[in-house]
């Protein structure tokens, strides 16, 4: 089945005007105006008139085994869930271990990240662990990164936190050199490999004397939140968009993600053009009802 999404407001991020976008295949297959369409062509039509079409939200640090647990088995958080992801317009995340690595392991870690691309969510993880010597799948971080196609670099590693293994120097270094060397023997461009701060999905909050006082679970839905935020503070919806699309994307090296064009995959969010609300998720192709 071919989908025609005729007469949308169409940001890449970048701004393109109204234009009408083909999918065909999970890609999207061209975009223009005025396409005539074989009668016989197994072809849905989406009317995109009043609405933003921009591309899928990419999420670079998910916990979607959930996060916590530092105060105590009460504040651990629970697992995302992949409808709340799509939900959210989240169509690419990578996922991470966090904090807790003794009652949740990279393999759980691997088995969610399947369990959303069977969802429909293009899914990716980091291996290792929040402390040194890091947790992983296959005994060592450079045979993760080279064996499983779902392993994108190591991460997230406490270095300053106070629930670090207070890592030393070397230790990081090593760490760093493993991660790059193999990261580079997979052909993953030099100036796209990053080591991501920690965008926690437990936000612990403290009382002046340092006790754990309460545990708040971060929003997947928080990525769109703050994009439109970022536009009502004056900031342009391109530049608020690059931010959770296509920078993102690039600095994962995943080249299919983050942008709308011709060849890309066919990860789109259709936005009400007023209240900036997400109507409709696209992801591979494929629309999230």
């Amino acid at each position: 089945m071919l989908t025609l999404i005729e007469g949308a407001e169409i940001f890449s991020p970048t701004h393109l005007g109204q234009q009408d976008l083909l999918v065909a295949d999970g890609r999207i297959a061209w975009m223009g105006k005025g396409m005539s369409v074989p009668a016989d062509w197994p072809l849905h039509r989406v009317d995109g008139r009043g609405r933003y079409l921009v591309p899928g939200l990419v999420d670079p640090l998910a916990h979607i085994t959930g996060g916590g647990g530092e105060g105590g088995f009460a504040f651990r958080t629970p697992e995302l869930a992949a409808s709340e992801a799509l939900k959210a317009g989240v169509t690419t995340l990578v996922a991470a271990l966090g904090t807790d690595s003794l009652t949740r392991t990279p393999a759980q870690v691997l088995g969610k990240v399947r369990e959303f691309r069977a969802a429909g969510v293009s899914a990716f993880m980091y291996t290792g662990s929040y402390h040194l010597p890091v947790k992983t799948l296959t005994g060592t971080v450079e045979s993760d990164i080279i064996l499983i196609p779902e392993v994108l670099g190591v991460g997230e590693v406490a270095i300053s936190d106070h629930r670090s293994s207070a890592p030393t120097h070397d230790e990081l270094a090593r760490l760093a050199a493993d991660a790059l060397l193999e990261l580079l023997a997979a052909n993953v461009p030099a100036e796209r490999i990053t080591f991501s701060s920690d965008a926690n999905a437990s936000l612990p909050r403290f009382d002046g004397e340092g006790r754990l006082i309460e545990m708040r679970c971060g929003q997947i839905a928080s990525l769109w939140q703050q994009c439109v935020r970022a536009t009502r503070l004056g900031v342009s919806l391109e530049r608020a968009l690059a931010v959770v699309t296509s920078n993102p994307a690039q600095a994962l090296g995943l080249g299919s993600k983050g942008r709308i064009g011709v060849g890309q995959d066919a990860d789109l969010l259709l936005v009400h053009g007023r209240t900036f609300a997400i109507e409709r998720v696209m992801s591979g192709g494929q629309w999230c009802e």
